[in-house]
């Protein structure tokens, strides 16, 4: 099948695999390359010197095309008593776990731009693609990608922020609806009150723009990826499908929510950012704070430290687990036999 995103980047069939920072991998992202699809290799959370290792792991196993996904947030700015306010009402959950709140929240995730530590390094990888969540870099940054042959791909939650990255000459736009697991990539417009169902939001971007458009958000199937095309898609972007094969870090408690189905939901307590997930103990007690949370990934940074005290007592299940909202069906062990199944279901 030929589309815009599959002649972009020389591709066999008309997939992405999403970044999940946290749960993907290298093999991840290299067994979908070696596939015919468009690997990613999550570097958004990690140093320059991870981000190396990683990107070195990935392209040493694999000939195809790979996109590196980096995070493009508005800078934080600290608002001390909205932080005080949160770390006090967290302190009855440290407190179950025998610990206490930090003093204070760190930026633990830069935004990515010409004075990222990984910045001289992307030049050098040249990458097929850059995949930007939270918006887009400056345009001195941008430039510079462009100079070096980087395509970039960036997410469009609404009709104003796809205007946005079409003006600022993106390559493909990622059309993200409310289905999709992780975080939403929102940046312009509030999320909550603009958001869209992921097909809807397709149609809306595919009638008013002329960059194409790429859906994601709770697709599972062939049969998804089909409607996204016929809907004008140039193709679709599918992570949570690949959470239960060998190449994610996943653990059995996360595997199991994938396979009977349990249910997901919206929620900016966990990091600072609107996410979906599966409903665990972890986000429910936060949503129970009432309470509205520090910036991202002031708040991202409270829950890390919180998930790893209830670890060290010896709590397995008090942790993230970012799901989107489709149902996992499959059995399968490895990404390559996901991408296959999907290109089979999608020629069907």
């Amino acid at each position: 099948m030929k589309t815009p995103l599959t002649a972009l980047f020389d591709l066999d069939t008309p997939l992405i695999q999403a970044p999940m920072a946290g749960v993907s991998t290298p093999q991840m992202a290299c067994d979908v390359a070696n596939t015919g699809a468009l690997g990613c290799v999550a570097l958004g959370a990690l140093s320059a010197s991870a981000a190396e290792a990683a990107w070195s792991q990935a392209v040493s196993n694999t000939s195809g095309p790979l996109l590196a996904n980096v995070f493009c947030h508005a800078a934080p700015i600290h608002d001390n008593a909205l932080e005080k306010t949160w770390l006090n009402k967290l302190e009855p959950l440290f407190a179950r776990f025998n610990a206490t709140p930090p003093m204070d929240l760190k930026e633990i995730y830069q935004p990515f731009s010409s004075t990222h530590p990984a910045f001289e390094l992307l030049l050098d990888l040249k990458p097929a693609g850059l995949s930007c969540h939270f918006g887009l870099p400056d345009l001195t940054t941008l430039n510079a990608l462009r100079s070096h042959g980087i395509k970039v791909l960036a997410t469009a939650t609404t009709l104003a922020e796809a205007r946005i990255l079409e003006d600022a000459g993106v390559d493909l736009i990622i059309a993200q609806g409310i289905e999709a697991g992780g975080h939403s990539g929102a940046f312009h417009t509030a999320d909550a009150a603009n958001a869209l169902p992921t097909m809807e939001l397709v149609r809306t971007l595919i009638q008013a723009i002329d960059t194409p458009i790429v859906a994601a958000g709770g697709l599972v199937s062939g049969a998804d990826v089909r409607a996204a095309i016929d809907a004008g898609a140039a193709g679709a972007q599918l992570g949570t499908v690949f959470i239960p094969t060998r190449q994610a870090t996943n653990d059995e408690l996360y595997r199991r929510n994938l396979t009977v189905g349990a249910p997901t939901r919206r929620t900016a307590n966990i990091s600072g950012r609107m996410a979906r997930g599966f409903i665990s103990p972890l986000m429910a007690d936060l949503d129970r704070l009432l309470s509205t949370p520090p910036a991202y990934p002031f708040t991202y940074d409270a829950t890390k430290q919180l998930v790893d005290a209830a670890r060290s007592a010896g709590v397995a299940d008090f942790g993230v687990m970012w799901a989107g909202s489709g149902r996992v069906r499959h059995g399968l062990e490895h990404c390559s036999e996901v991408i296959r199944l999907l290109t089979q279901q999608l020629k069907t």
